[in-house]
């Protein structure tokens, strides 16, 4: 009929459904032929809004048959027309399904930020069925890239508005049935309001029971469905309390073992190096008191004993450089890791390097300190079981971010075995990049040489001044 009439606009609107229809079946080739008819209606009569939607239909059949690129500009072109109307639940849906093709890709960050967007334009626009499907997208996203807490989030976030659009689906259930049947009521009053008055006042007794009744059951619906939400959201809440819990205590426990490791690496360096030395030394100044009359001998222990005093002074260096370097407080991290280079090229077995790029000032001390002992840990693993002559720290600054790499030449490892270990090295590199809010990359692999650590730290927080000094 609307080919008959030449009623395009209908017409259009026709094939669209008919194409709808197909593509639901999953005939998408067929499909593609009605939409195609259907764009070039909606070009000839300049309908913006029905091209808007077509454009959709377009970008939904190349995505199927995998043209990520011809989907993802459909879906521009999509966008720019209901802009330029000022859409902005249209916008919205169209964000969503960037961020699904994204998710396809496995490019769950990219597709993470085409979801927020789409969920800041549903809220403005009203559109609760959207919010829920963008925070079960979000969820699948960040479960993907393992943040769980952020995933956990995004599932709560979508049984709530899940369960909102349940009660209001009900609620509007209700509605339209109560409206239906005062309806057929008002009819059936108009029908027999002559031939049957007292029959009718009965029926109107009833019908009030009964919505008496069924108010009654709604309301004690909502309460029943209130009181389970209540309980759910406490059970959630200490299950959240709980797992934070147990967080905090794995860290607190790795800062303490941490502690007790430095203390004992402390006294067993003041027993084995500076003992002996002080040992010697007493000795020597009891040989003075034996050789009081014999002067070559006087000479021979005090040039002894000055030796030896150089040697505790250099223990005590070395000790100290350990425990905390004076160049670290004084200088910042940058010359500090110099300095431990400079120790470690002092073997003639290893070279080690430190380099810079774009930084132009200090970071504050709780990041100074971390990182300094973050990258003191990591080459310490290096030295001990890498078998790596080459060793290369570079420092980069960027716009909102520094990243910082840790290079070495020598044997790669298992990381789930160094992650699952038993020491405490791990934990201690977590439990201090966790304090910064940092995070880290390891390319490492058994059996091929060259490993590379990158830590990425946030330039604001890094700079931003703190009044805090750190327990080391």
């Amino acid at each position: 009929a609307a080919l008959a009439a030449n009623n395009l606009e209908q017409l259009g609107t026709n094939y669209g459904m008919r194409g709808n229809i197909l593509s639901k079946k999953g005939d998408i080739d067929s499909a593609q032929v009605y939409f195609q008819k259907v764009m070039d209606i909606r070009v000839e009569l300049s309908d913006s809004v029905g091209l808007g939607y077509v454009l959709l239909d377009f970008a939904n059949y190349h995505f199927a048959k995998g043209n990520l690129e011809m989907s993802d500009l459909y879906i521009k072109q999509s966008t720019d027309i209901r802009v330029k109307l000022d859409d902005i639940q249209g916008v919205a849906e169209n964000e969503h399904l960037i961020g699904k093709n994204f998710f396809s890709l496995q490019q769950y960050s990219t597709a993470i930020d085409h979801f927020l967007k789409s969920n800041e334009l549903a809220n403005r626009a009203g559109y609760p069925w959207l919010i829920r499907q963008n925070y079960d997208w979000l969820q699948l996203c960040y479960a993907k890239l393992k943040n769980y807490e952020a995933a956990y989030f995004n599932e709560l976030k979508y049984r709530e508005f899940n369960d909102s659009l349940f009660n209001i689906n009900k609620t509007t259930a209700i509605e339209e049935l109560q409206t239906k049947y005062e309806t057929e009521k008002k009819d059936q009053q108009i029908t027999l309001l002559d031939q049957e008055n007292k029959l009718q006042q009965a029926t109107n007794q009833r019908n009030r029971s009964i919505i008496t009744t069924l108010f009654i059951g709604v309301l004690l619906l909502i309460l029943v469905f209130y009181l389970w939400r209540v309980r759910i959201h406490i059970r959630q809440q200490e299950v959240l309390n709980e797992q934070k819990m147990r967080l905090r205590e794995a860290q607190i426990h790795a800062v303490i073992n941490s502690e007790e490791k430095e203390r004992k690496r402390f006294a067993s360096d003041l027993h084995d190096s500076m003992g002996q030395l002080v040992s010697a030394l007493t000795m020597n100044i009891q040989g003075l008191k034996d050789a009081s009359n014999d002067k070559m001998v006087r000479s021979e222990i005090v040039d002894n004993s000055t030796t030896l005093l150089n040697d505790i002074q250099h223990e005590i260096r070395n000790i100290a450089f350990n425990l905390m370097p004076l160049v670290l407080s004084n200088e910042g991290l940058i010359p500090a890791l110099q300095e431990l280079s400079a120790r470690i090229n002092k073997s003639n077995r290893v070279k080690a390097d430190v380099q810079s790029f774009g930084l132009k000032e200090r970071f504050n001390e709780v990041f100074e300190i971390s990182l300094y002992r973050i990258l003191q840990e990591w080459i310490s693993n290096v030295l001990k079981y890498a078998a790596a002559t080459e060793i290369l720290i570079q420092f980069t600054e960027h716009d909102n971010e520094v990243i910082i790499t840790v290079e070495d030449n020598g044997e790669g490892f298992d990381l789930q075995s160094f992650e699952h270990s038993k020491g405490n090295g791990w934990r201690n590199i977590n439990t201090r990049l966790n304090l910064i809010h940092g995070t880290m990359d390891i390319d490492s692999q058994k059996g091929r040489k060259n490993t590379t650590l990158t830590l990425t730290i946030d330039k604001i927080q890094a700079y931003k001044p703190v009044s805090v000094a750190l327990n080391t």
